[in-house]
């Protein structure tokens, strides 16, 4: 038989694609949004690393799984895992683009770091500003990552910064540099502005796929890991308080991020590349249509 392929790298993370190691039965972290997440959550110090080499992790379950270099060894294939090294997410890979010599960005409220994630995540926000008044109220970390597509937002300790990993869709702040940052409310108050004009009517969803709005996105996040349209509408059907069912929903077949999207949301919708705006009553949700 032909010698086996070398593993990817230092720094590459993932290193065994389609893969599974460690024991099934255990899980040693739940709910882990990305890889990088896994070994914070599976509580890794220093001596972990040498006993626990590498790790597996499911992009459907969010599950981490140690693996010893024995059971890497012994990895099976899995279409829902892959395998990573555990070291790979100890520190910091090389800098990236504007990071030159590891310094931070940083100042006037802008990121530390470009195309990076970190930390565990807290919720969604509609912007780094809200995102870095949730993390800083509830005292999480002094960093956050924030994605000005999903909106997802995430609480970094310092030492998750230092292990932070590569994500073009996310940027990682300074809570206190966002904080400061926020623009004092005029002087004189601006007067209110005159009430819009009602809603234009929805134009009829495609008969086909549900969608409304394509190309649009709104709504406050729901989940993360929704593979379908539909998928997402019975989502947003559990999270949707009862009798308050939102008329409409946003999804991401890239991201696989679903949002609720209530009549005023989806009046304040914006441009997304990934995400459509599909009616709820598509998928015999109740709600359609601008009124609400």
């Amino acid at each position: 038989a032909p010698p086996p392929a070398p593993l990817p790298p230092v720094g590459s993370g993932l290193v065994a694609p389609g893969f599974f190691c460690g024991n099934a039965s255990e899980p040693a972290a739940r709910k882990a949004l990305f890889p990088s997440a896994c070994v914070d959550l599976m509580g890794f110090n220093g001596a972990d690393f040498a006993r626990y080499p590498f790790f597996a992790w499911s992009g459907d379950t969010r599950m981490c799984y140690r693996c010893t270099r024995g059971a890497f060894q012994a990895r099976a294939r899995s279409a829902h895992f892959g395998v990573y090294r555990s070291a790979d997410f100890r520190v910091a890979v090389e800098p990236g683009p504007g990071e030159a010599g590891g310094g931070l960005l940083g100042g006037e409220g802008r990121p530390v770091y470009e195309g990076h994630g970190c930390g565990l995540l807290v919720g969604s926000a509609l912007t780094a500003v809200a995102c870095a008044q949730v993390v800083g109220a509830a005292d999480r970390g002094p960093y956050l990552a924030w994605s000005r597509a999903t909106r997802l937002c995430f609480a970094c300790t310092a030492r998750q910064l230092d292990q932070r990993n590569r994500d073009e869709g996310f940027d990682i702040y300074a809570v206190e540099g966002v904080l400061a940052h926020i623009p004092s409310p005029p002087s004189p108050p601006v007067p209110p502005a005159p009430l819009a004009p009602p809603p234009a009517p929805w134009p009829t969803a495609d008969p086909r796929t549900g969608v409304v709005f394509p190309g649009q996105g709104c709504g406050s996040f729901v989940a993360y890991g929704v593979h379908s349209a539909a998928d997402c509408a019975r989502a947003v059907r559990a999270y949707a308080p009862a009798g308050l069912l939102p008329p409409a929903l946003s999804w991401s077949g890239s991201d696989s991020a679903c949002f609720a999207c209530s009549a005023g949301q989806v009046g304040a919708r914006v441009g997304q590349r990934g995400f459509d705006v599909y009616s709820l009553a598509f998928f015999g949700g109740a709600g359609g249509g601008a009124a609400g």
